[in-house]
């Protein structure tokens, strides 16, 4: 499946100039997205949980 920035913009409901903005590529979407799932999982198996 190929995803475009057109694609997430219309889906978020953004303008092109904001995504671009926060973003230089698709791929650092999906380094952001990877990241922060990456984070929430963590904290999630951590036997602390979020104040450890």
């Amino acid at each position: 499946m190929d995803i475009t920035v057109t694609d997430i913009v219309t889906r978020a409901g953004v303008a092109r100039a904001s995504f671009y903005r926060n973003f230089n590529s698709i791929n650092d979407v999906i380094d952001a997205i990877s990241d922060e799932m990456s984070s929430e999982l963590i904290e999630d198996i951590s036997p602390l949980g979020k104040w450890g």
